[in-house]
């Protein structure tokens, strides 16, 4: 049944124009995640969206290495990074819940950054608290470094990491019936710095980048406001 799945999709995606026939390519996963990477690293945006598109180019070429090899995670990484880039969220979260359900090491913390930063744009507490999961996963449960970034896009570095992890704990608590009760996530300016808090986080991107970063201030007035509406 699942390899039927994989045959319907391919086909999809053959005739969307976004999938060259695979049979015409030498389905090696490891060289073609390989190259759906030089792809992507290489994309620009553009729109509309279409066959000579970097991102396109690169799913491609990820689509091809999954379906050479249905286990190897890195390939659906590449896919969720991919659709994410081109606003196909929910082809990005399928890709996404794959691999970090394969995935280890490096790869599955690049996967819970990628998907949980993701999950930020969508509107509804259940993706926020999978963001915060994901996003605390990265950052407690792989143990990121202060050093991290994301070795196909440097921009990505742990200071932001940091960052959506302090805005997925406040739309957690704004999202809360009672974000006053019971609400461990906005914390206090008393946490110590990387606490599992929306302060906590504040703290240690603004040890990384400096109080005066931009995104740093942007985060502490949100923060200064939500004290105030608290009535602190």
């Amino acid at each position: 049944m699942k390899k039927w799945g994989l045959i319907f999709i391919f086909v999809a995606l053959f005739f969307s124009g976004c999938l060259e026939d695979p049979t015409t390519e030498n389905l090696d996963a490891t060289q073609l995640t390989k190259e759906g990477w030089e792809k992507f690293e290489s994309a620009s945006y553009q729109y509309p969206i279409d066959s000579d598109s970097g991102f396109c180019e690169a799913i491609n070429k990820f689509e091809l290495a999954v379906y050479a090899d249905p286990n190897y995670w890195d390939g659906y990484n590449g896919l969720g990074w991919s659709y994410w880039r081109i606003g196909l969220y929910a082809d990005a979260k399928y890709n996404f819940e794959i691999a970090f359900s394969k995935a280890s090491g490096e790869v599955k913390l690049e996967i819970a950054i990628g998907y949980g930063s993701m999950l930020l744009n969508e509107n509804n507490i259940f993706d926020y608290k999978k963001a915060v999961t994901l996003l605390e996963y990265a950052i407690f449960g792989a143990n990121l470094s202060d050093s991290w970034h994301f070795k196909h896009d440097n921009s990505i570095t742990a200071p932001l990491v940091h960052l959506n992890l302090a805005e997925a704990y406040i739309y957690v608590h704004r999202d809360l019936d009672d974000p006053d009760t019971n609400n461990p996530y906005l914390g206090n300016e008393d946490d110590a710095v990387n606490a599992h808090t929306a302060w906590g986080q504040y703290k240690k991107a603004a040890e990384l980048l400096g109080a005066d970063d931009p995104k740093v201030k942007e985060l502490y007035q949100i923060l200064l406001t939500l004290k105030e509406d608290k009535g602190v």
